[in-house]
């Protein structure tokens, strides 16, 4: 399957919201630039989807900051902007999308790639139930 529907960015904090035909594509395009500008193995965009983090890979890092910073919920900067985050989520998971990231928001690392991942993997142990990638 050659999109699935990663979106750390998305998928991360929309929750039980459906995308619109525009988000998909604009998820599709991210992923496929994500793809292209890291070279991640696209196996391994799967199993962190599924909630498995236990594996250490420079690409894969590299492509989590592009998906957050693609539709600019981190800067270039690694800056996370929960605002642009909350601005994605359903209403009926703003407050717990809230919490996850407020848990979350101290995650540091040695580059903005680290950051990203860190980031990412926190989200899914606070809220396993929402797909991460």
């Amino acid at each position: 399957m050659k999109f699935f529907i990663v979106f750390i960015a998305f998928a991360m904090f929309v929750g039980a919201q459906a995308l619109s035909d525009a988000q998909k594509e604009k998820l599709r395009t991210n992923y496929d630039l994500c793809v292209k500008e890291t070279g991640v193995d696209k196996e391994l965009v799967k199993k962190a989807r599924a909630g498995d983090f236990d594996f250490d890979d420079a690409k894969m890092k590299s492509f989590t900051f592009c998906m957050l910073k693609k539709p600019g919920i981190m800067t270039d900067d690694g800056v996370l902007h929960k605002d642009v985050a909350l601005s994605k989520a359903d209403d009926s998971v703003k407050d717990k999308v809230g919490k996850a990231i407020d848990a979350c928001l101290k995650e540091t690392g040695a580059t903005n790639d680290e950051k990203a991942w860190n980031y990412v993997k926190c989200y899914h142990k606070e809220r396993p139930d929402h797909p991460v990638l």
